[in-house]
């Protein structure tokens, strides 16, 4: 069964058995602090450690604490280095003081050598006496210690730079406690051998010996030293002789790797780790063949399949293009969306061609890489000889293990092995019965002849930084060997190197390896996307023939058509090779590139990519013994490719842009209610009952809520089944919850929710077993208004049970931001916090900043768990806005202490529990804490966040472009913070969001650098900008903008023109414009406002078409069906269509098109669902009906718009009938009822709802409406009532509802909701509900 369809076990094996040498690590070679390459060697299996002084010399901590690490860790600490300069300097008594004081040192480490290193200053001293007499002194004072000296020939010391040299200097000093140590860098880096070293050296004289490879390079000795070596078999280095003369000469001392690679540095410690480990086994496997070193390697026998991961959208199109290259579907699993395709002709009894499977297996392995990386290849599977023997030798090298749990009845279990680019390697027998086991179908025999396909090559795209990680698990599992030659291919946008390792009987492995410094590469745009297969070529015995069937089959397929080749490419390619002039136009007519060499001719043409921007094929035909990959026409097949995908994003970006502006702002997303019922239990201490019946106010629950006293009684509650979508409330108290722990401690349906409740100002402390075996746990205070705890729980409700979704619209805008408070106590900003959150989209909660207070004017050092919850209680309060919950470590900018990790692992969990929307999660915490806060998560959004304010961070490194892919895995969000100390830097941050989020457009982008020079990048980030306040005590960080300071930074790059909003058709002129005004000010917008009173066709025509049109407002309506669109609309929302009313038009602008589609939309609906929401969950709408009072269709349809969108199911009207050949679409679903007498109102269902848009005249009409359901048999405790009339009323029905325990709003509420939304339709902003009432006043309404 191939392994993508299914959930996976990743299992890890230590390397086994023991080696016949000590392996041992330099600390130089590992990225990271003292104390995590020690735990990382550890990890890998290494029971030897040198110890880079510069780690040592930054660690905070002793010598005995890294000693006992060591210890703690099985690790052998058996090298001090480096001590540089000892002899040859004219003073050597400061040089043995020095000395002297490493000496002891590494008495307390428990190290017995020190590495010396020859001198390689300019003033060295050319005297061989004085050094042999100096370096004499020197043993005889490391023996006093106990210790030796290993002396090295650097390859740049200044007289001794050979390591006969040193030879002959140990020979010379003559003491016990002095030798050599061998550098097979210093040794190959001057071309030197160790042909003679058994002849001249014997093994008691050399102390220790340190392995390295490297690239062949022609640069600076130090500088290749200093950051390009490599493990053993990564670089060019004749590594194997070395060992080989060592085994010969006898030495057993440790075999130890002293690495220093800018790509290992910044790259995770444990992964590079092993892979030293990797490369010291393959080492002595190769040495020692009379020791078991590693499991033997199998005979590799092919390639059986390649896997891609497709959703049901793209495998259609996949299918068709494995369809046009000649692959037929053969088989589909019996269980899992997988299905495989083989190539035309290939009968079911040969099975040797490489099959195309295509896994849309929903939850799968296959599902996660396309959600991650999109349509393409995620595991290929080989056939080895003994599957047990490969995952053996897996297991011994320390790769990861990939073995499956789920397997239906019958079915074979294949085992994989992680590669190095997070794909899956498959290991089969020949056999290969799983096709039989586990699929139906036969592979399909075609009348067209066999062409003979099969695979010739699978290309890899890696980061330069990964190159060494595949290297490795080529050479050490597959057994393939590099070639020798690297290839330059040229790239419209830069230059892509690439080799190959084949292996494999008959070569049947082929894996050319690509890499590029340049992002803007087809190979460094793949890389940067996490890598991997992009290329797979296949091998045809007639590629002419094979080219025409090709086409004939992909005629209506974009993607599967051939590349056409440039015509003076034949030209060229005539005078180039000797070819007959019949076979150049044969090439050309079948657009077939072609070259040659000494053994044998290549014929290739290539597919376009997947989507224009994923993998591709390529068809070759090999004749004689070339065994190239045909790179000499690698430019041709680039510029090709890259000009087919520009065009393609510059069609995308012209047709696109309006209509994906107009979905954006128009499809009506339906929350509604759950599908199906849930089941609510609410705890609470004793005492505190009454907050059970709140919650079945706020979800509608209108039975009394039943007591859970017992373990049947629980059992009954989380088994209820309510297919019916109800939602049910039962209640259970702290102390029956400790009665019934172990039943609440076990799974429960996922439709069954634990909610704590904690009463805030109660003196009863937290129950801690309650909190933690919840779902959820909610804040609420007594002495609060029950109104302000009533709306909160309503979000609340909303949020964590999945009826409102806060993300999408923040998604929809094209910037956002929000506001970092920086209070010690938030409650002393909630007078304010209306103007404080003008504008944001979001309230960062910085708890770390927060102070509780503990008396005398100290406060707690980490502030507790119920004073956070009740800090997050009190902003929620007070805020419709979405929460950020931030505990920002001091490592990085804040002040929660860094090793804290547990409390804060236990803070973000709680943050998850009471509802935050976000919650920011540092990249730094262990990936089990960053994976179980993923996994928990609910509803909330993780913002997986990085920060690095030393000013090292660079945004075009190979560790930032990682660090941003570690955050994706667990994010959903990624925030990356670096500091600018010079402008360039934003530039080079700019680039890097550029390539980001074109390339993982499903993970918003948070990216800025702090400090001042830093303020641009904050100007310039479009998602979830973090922005200060002058109201607040301080900035969260250097340089941070306010909301009204980035505006005015738009507005003079020219990213915020100035626009003119416009009220037109009403008469509220004055108050408006005040309104406006103040809230244009207070955000630094450079906008105006404007109302006019002529309404009509030809002033809104003459107003839309002013190049500073922002949008207006429409007083009256623009009434669909009733006569023709007006001629200035080019098209309206979903919204307005089904109301049949266009209340607010907003531009289009397309640049590219220098055109302005004018939209209409209509958001009175939408002013009135809010009102709805205010004091209830969406849930409480879905089982009670709603009435609707009007004096016409023309006003009640913006109601009846908006019950729908809440999940109303049955509408009860009087005073108007619906014209249903008007709007089918606006009651399909609902089921409207019109009601002409009191009877017909006492035997309906009692409503939820009775929204009136009776004028203000008439209003009093109601009055009657709401006696008549005082006396209804069925009256409902929990009740709306939405009284629309603007102006002077005859009676008061507001009042009359609120006396029979209605929750009233009337048209004050609904204007002040409808102007929030109208703000974020026409200047994308977001204005607090609050701020709307404080600076406009009721007058406005």
């Amino acid at each position: 069964m191939p392994p993508g369809a299914l959930t996976t076990k990743q299992t890890r094996t230590s390397p086994s058995p023991a080696p016949p040498y000590t392996p041992s690590l330099s600390t130089s070679s590992l990225s990271g602090t003292l104390a995590e390459k020690i735990r990382a060697a550890s990890t890998a299996g290494f029971p030897s450690l040198e110890i880079f002084e510069p780690d040592l010399l930054s660690s905070p901590l002793s010598l005995s604490q890294v000693r006992a690490l060591c210890e703690e860790n099985g690790i052998k600490i058996t090298l001090y280095q480096p001590f540089r300069d000892l002899e040859g300097t004219g003073d050597l008594a400061r040089q043995m003081k020095r000395l002297e004081g490493k000496l002891g040192l590494m008495r307390e480490l428990g190290c017995d050598t020190i590495l010396v290193c020859a001198n390689a200053t300019a003033e060295a001293r050319n005297d061989f006496d004085e050094w042999v007499g100096e370096l004499r002194q020197a043993a005889e004072l490391a023996h006093e210690y106990g210790c030796r000296i290993a002396y090295e020939a650097l390859a740049w010391s200044t007289h001794v730079n050979h390591w006969r040299q040193s030879w002959e200097v140990a020979k010379a000093v003559n003491h016990p406690a002095f030798g050599i140590c061998l550098d097979t860098f210093h040794i190959y880096a001057l071309d030197d051998n160790v042909d003679d070293l058994a002849r001249l050296v014997p093994a008691e004289k050399i102390f220790y010996v340190q392995y390295a490879d490297a690239p062949r390079l022609k640069i600076d000795v130090i500088q290749w030293a200093r950051h390009h070596r490599l493990f053993p078999y990564q670089g060019a280095f004749p590594i194997e002789d070395f060992a080989r003369q060592l085994v010969k000469v006898g030495y057993e001392g440790p075999w130890s790797l002293e690495i220093f690679n800018d790509g290992f540095r910044a790259s995770p410690p444990v992964g590079v780790a092993r892979d030293g480990m990797r490369g010291l086994l393959m080492l002595m496997e190769s040495t020692k063949k009379d020791s078991k070193v590693l499991p033997p390697m199998p005979e590799v026998r092919g390639v059986e399949f390649v896997e891609f991961a497709a959703d049901n959208a793209a495998a259609p199109k996949l299918a068709a293009t494995f369809a046009a290259l000649g692959f037929a579907p053969s088989m589909t699993h019996k269980t899992k969306s997988v299905s495989a395709f083989a190539p035309a002709g290939v009968g079911a009894e040969e099975g040797r061609k490489t099959k195309l499977l295509i896994n849309t297996e929903p939850e799968s392995f296959a599902q996660n890489w396309f959600h991650n990386r999109g349509c393409g290849p995620c595991a290929i599977a080989i056939r080895v000889s003994s599957v047990t023997a490969v995952i053996d030798r897996a297991a011994a090298l320390g790769y990861e293990i990939v073995r499956q749990e789920k397997v239906g009845e019958g079915e074979a279990r294949l085992t994989a092995v992680l590669a190095p680019d997070g794909s899956l390697v498959y290991f089969v027998d020949e056999e290969c019965g799983f096709w039989k086991e586990d699929f139906d179908g036969a592979l399909i025999e075609e009348e067209e002849r066999d062409a003979g396909v099969s695979l010739d090559h699978l290309a890899h795209a890696v980061s330069p930084v990964a190159l060494p990680a595949h290297t490795t698990f080529y050479r050490s599992l597959l057994g393939c060997t590099p070639s020798s030659t690297v290839h330059e291919l040229t790239d419209p946008y830069g230059t892509t190197k690439s080799s190959a390792f084949v292996g494999g009987v008959g070569d049947c492995l082929r894996f050319p390896i690509n890499i590029s410094d340049a992002r803007g590469t087809l190979t460094g745009r793949i890389a940067e996307a996490g890598g991997g297969v992009h290329h797979i070529a296949l091998s045809v015995r007639d590629i002419f023939a094979y080219v025409d069937e090709v086409r004939a089959r992909g005629s209506e397929t974009q993607q599967t058509m051939l590349l056409g080749v440039p015509s003076h490419y034949y030209e060229d390619l005539a005078m180039k090779f000797d070819l007959a002039p019949a076979f150049v136009q044969k090439l050309r007519e079948s657009q077939v590139m072609y070259d040659r060499d000494a053994e044998g001719e290549y014929l290739q043409c290539f597919s376009g990519q997947f989507d224009d921007q994923g993998f591709f094929f390529e068809i070759v035909q090999r004749i004689g013994r070339y065994e190239q990959f045909g790179a000499v026409n690698a430019p041709v097949r680039t510029s090709i490719l890259q000009e087919r995908r520009a065009l393609r994003k510059k069609v995308e970006k012209v047709i696109g842009a309006e209509s994906a502006i107009v979905s954006a702002m128009g499809k009506l997303q339906l929350n509604g209610a759950a599908k199906k019922g849930r089941v609510i239990v609410v705890l609470c201490d004793d005492g505190k009952e009454s907050v059970w019946a709140m919650f079945s106010g706020v979800l509608g629950v209108e039975r009394k809520v039943a007591v859970i006293s017992s373990a049947e009684d629980y059992k009954t509650a989380i088994e209820s089944n309510h297919q019916d979508g109800t939602t049910v409330v039962y209640g259970m108290t702290w102390e029956t919850a400790h009665v019934l722990q172990r039943d609440i401690s076990v799974a429960k349906p996922k439709s069954v929710f634990l909610v704590n409740t904690v009463c805030a100002d109660s003196e009863t402390p937290q129950d801690k077993f309650v909190g933690d075996a919840c779902d959820y746990e909610f804040y609420y205070a007594e002495g609060c208004s029950q109104n302000l705890v009533r709306r909160d729980l309503a979000r609340f409700l909303g949020f964590v049970l999945g009826d409102s979704d806060v993300h999408k619209p923040i998604l929809a805008k094209s910037r956002t931001n929000f506001l970092a408070l920086t209070f010690p106590d938030v409650r002393v900003a909630l007078q304010n916090l209306d103007i404080l959150t003008v504008g944001a989209d979001a309230v960062e909660l910085r708890v770390d900043l927060l102070k509780e207070p503990v008396g005398m004017g100290e406060f707690n050092p980490i502030p507790g768990l119920e004073y956070v919850g009740s800090q997050v209680m009190a902003l929620r309060q007070r805020t419709e806005l979405p929460i950020v919950f931030t505990l920002r470590s001091a490592n990085e900018g804040g002040r929660f202490p860094t090793e804290a990790d547990k409390e804060t692992h236990q803070y973000l969990l709680k943050a998850l529990q009471w509802g935050c929307e976000y919650v920011d999660v540092e990249l730094r915490l262990a990936e089990d804490v960053r994976r179980n806060i993923s996994e928990k998560k609910g509803n909330s959004k993780v913002i997986s966040s990085y920060h690095d304010l030393t000013g090292n961070l660079r945004w075009s490194s190979a560790d930032t472009n990682k660090r941003y892919h570690i955050a994706r895995q667990y994010g959903d969000i990624v925030k990356m913070i670096g500091f600018a100390n010079t402008l360039s830097d934003n530039y080079e941050l700019e680039y890097f969001r550029t390539a980001m989020t074109s390339t993982f457009p499903a993970w918003p982008l948070l990216a800025i650098n702090a400090g001042q020079m830093g303020q641009l990048s904050r100007v310039l980030n479009t998602f979830f900008t973090p922005t200060t306040h002058p109201l607040l005590p301080s900035a969260a960080a250097p340089g941070q903008l306010s909301a009204a300071e980035i505006n005015g930074a738009l507005h003079i790059i020219g990213q915020l023109p100035a626009r003119t909003v416009y009220s037109i058709g009403n008469g509220r002129a004055t108050p408006l414009n005040a309104f406006y005004t103040k809230f244009f000010n207070e955000l630094g917008l450079p906008h105006h406002y404007t109302a006019i009173d002529n309404f009509s066709d030809g002033v809104v025509q003459s107003i839309v078409r002013q190049p500073e049109f922002g949008g207006a407002t429409l007083n009256p309506p623009i009434l669909r069906g009733h006569g023709a669109q007006p001629s200035f609309l080019r098209s309206i929302t979903d919204a307005a269509a089904a109301i049949g009313q266009v209340d607010a038009i907003f531009p289009v602008r397309s640049p590219e098109r220098n055109e302005v589609a004018i939209i209409g939309d209509n958001v009175t609906w939408k002013g009135i669902r809010a009102t709805l929401l205010l004091d209830f969950s969406v849930a409480a709408f879905t089982k009670h009906p709603a009435f609707v009072l009007a004096a016409s269709f023309k006003d009640a349809a913006p109601i009846m718009y908006a019950l729908k969108n809440i999940g109303c199911k049955t509408v009860y009207t009087t005073g108007f009938e619906v014209p249903k050949d008007i709007a089918a679409g606006l009651i399909e679903g609902m089921d409207v009822k019109h009601l002409t007498s009191p009877e017909d109102l006492r035997t309906a269902q009692h409503p939820r709802a009775i929204i009136s848009a009776l004028s203000a005249d008439k209003s009093h009409l109601a009055q009657p409406l709401l006696r008549i359901l005082g006396t209804h048999p069925q009256t409902l405790k929990s009740k709306v009532f939405v009284d629309l009339a603007n102006g002077p009323r005859l009676g008061d029905p507001l009042a009359v509802a609120a006396s029979m325990g209605w929750k009233t709003f009337g048209i004050a509420d609904v204007s002040a909701w409808t102007t929030v939304e109208t703000l974020a339709l026409l200047v994308s902003q977001t204005v607090p509900y609050d701020f709307v009432r404080m600076a406009s006043g009721r007058g406005i309404y």
